[in-house]
C-alpha cells in the first residue's frame, strides 16, 4: 500500500492515515504538509491545498516504490505523475441494499472519452449517493493553476440497440465561469460519428432546457423550470429530456469554448478550502448524474 494525506485535509482527517500505518507497518504512508507561506509552493490537490514541494517529492517516490512491485521493463517510456486526480467513493453494504449499486453496474453501459493530457475527464459507476458532488458518473475540470485549451472536452455515451426517444437524470453541476464552458445532454440517430444533436445545453452562459442559478463562486446547473438553489437541497434535482425521433446514442459532454482556453483556478477559500459544501475538491467545472434513465 502506498498512500499519501494532508495535513489540512478537512475532508478525510489526516489521523486516519496514522491509524492505518499503525494497522498496517509495512504499508508506504505518509501526511504532507499544508501550503507553505510563499505561494507558488500551494497547490490544490485532493481535499485541500498543499505544499507543492512536498507533494512533487512524494510523486517521485511513487514511480520507485512501483518499480519494486512491478519492475518496468528497460524500454517503457517513463510517465511523469500530475499533481491532479479524482477518485470515487466506494459502496457499503448499507447503501447497497438502498439500491445505490445499481449505478455502479449501470455506469458500465456509458463509455467515457476525455482530451488526451488535459486535466478534464469523465468517471462512472460511482456511489450515486449525491451527497458530495463529485459522486455519481461525472464529468469534471481539475482544480490546477494551468489552463485547458480551446475545445479540451470530456464525455460520456450510452449507445442503444434500439432508438430511444426519451432520458430521465437526477444530477447537480456547476462552472465557476459559465461563459468558458459548454455543458449539456446530445443525441444522434446513427450508430457512429459524430453526436451533434442538442437536447439541452448552457453554451457561454446561455441555457436551453437547463438554467443556470447564480451564486458568487460561479452559476450551478439546474433543471429548467425548477426552484431554488440546488446546492441547499438534499436530494439532486431531476429532470426529464425528450430525445429526437430513433436516438440510438446519447451523450453527457463538458467543452471548454473559451478562444483562450478555459481557466482552472479552483473556488477555494483561505486554506484550500471548497467554497461549495457539495464539492470538497473546488473544481471549475463538473457535473455529476446520480440516477439516470432511457427508455
Amino acid at each position: 500500500v502506498f498512500a499519501t494525506s494532508s495535513t489540512s485535509d478537512q475532508v478525510v482527517p489526516p489521523g486516519q492515515l496514522k491509524a492505518f500505518k499503525a494497522a498496517d507497518p509495512a504499508a508506504d504512508a505518509q501526511v504532507i504538509p499544508g501550503p507553505g507561506a510563499d505561494p507558488p509552493d500551494s497547490v490544490v490537490w485532493m481535499h485541500s491545498a498543499v505544499s507543492q514541494t512536498a507533494l512533487s517529492a512524494r510523486l517521485d517516490e511513487l514511480r520507485p516504490w512501483l518499480d519494486r512491485v512491478v519492475p518496468r521493463r528497460a524500454t517503457a517510456a517513463v510517465r511523469h505523475p500530475t499533481t491532479a486526480g479524482a477518485g470515487c467513493d466506494l459502496v457499503r453494504r448499507a447503501t447497497a441494499r438502498r439500491g445505490r449499486y445499481k449505478l455502479m453496474l449501470a455506469g458500465g453501459s456509458w463509455r467515457q472519452t476525455s482530451t488526451t493530457g488535459q486535466p478534464i475527464t469523465a468517471t462512472r459507476g460511482c456511489s450515486g449517493s449525491a451527497r458530495w458532488q463529485d459522486d455519481g458518473m461525472s464529468l469534471w475540470a481539475l482544480p490546477s493553476p494551468a489552463k485547458v485549451p480551446a475545445a479540451a472536452q470530456a464525455s460520456l455515451v450510452l449507445r442503444s440497440a434500439r432508438a430511444v426517444r426519451h432520458l430521465s437524470a437526477t444530477f447537480r453541476g456547476f462552472l465557476a465561469r459559465p461563459r468558458e464552458w459548454s455543458l449539456g445532454l446530445y443525441a444522434s440517430p446513427h450508430t457512429h460519428g459524430s453526436i451533434t444533436v442538442p437536447v439541452a445545453a448552457c453554451v457561454r452562459g446561455t441555457c436551453s432546457h437547463l438554467r443556470l442559478v447564480d451564486t458568487p463562486a460561479g452559476a450551478l446547473i439546474a433543471a429548467e423550470g425548477s426552484t431554488g438553489q440546488p446546492d441547499q437541497r438534499e436530494t439532486p434535482i431531476e429532470a426529464g429530456f425528450a430525445l429526437p425521433a430513433g436516438s440510438r446514442r446519447v451523450m453527457w459532454r463538458l467543452r471548454c469554448v473559451a478562444p483562450a482556453g478555459c481557466s482552472l483556478a479552483g473556488i477555494a477559500k483561505a486554506g484550500g478550502v471548497s467554497a461549495r459544501r457539495r464539492d470538497p475538491l473546488g473544481h471549475p467545472a463538473i457535473f455529476s448524474v446520480y440516477r439516470v434513465a432511457v427508455r
